[in-house]
């Protein structure tokens, strides 16, 4: 959808190109936010950083791969992004922690 509303065809020609590509011909930018409870579901830090900064800070080589325990039911492998990392590395992160200052 173009900003006034109305449907717009994307044709798959658009293969091959990149996230920040695509977003820009859609005209969107996306935030990704991560949040941290606790056992109460009290807020303990949340993070938001543009989902394109997150996958570029990936594709970089910054972020570490996780994986979920193998007790569990579905297996997945997931991307570590540390939020102070990616700070550091001039990315623009929103962070709150229960105990400290927004940064």
């Amino acid at each position: 959808m173009s900003a006034g509303g109305e449907g717009k065809h994307i044709s798959a020609d658009l293969k091959g190109q990149t996230r920040d590509e695509l977003a820009a011909i859609a005209g969107v930018s996306h935030d990704t936010m991560q949040l941290y409870v606790n056992t109460d579901d009290e807020p303990l830090s949340i993070g938001i950083a543009r989902t394109a900064d997150i996958m570029d800070f990936i594709d970089k080589g910054y972020a570490r791969s996780g994986h979920t325990g193998y007790d569990q039911v579905r297996q997945a492998t997931f991307f570590i992004c540390d939020w102070s990392r990616m700070q550091d590395e001039g990315y623009a992160v929103r962070t709150w922690h229960k105990d400290e200052q927004q940064r």
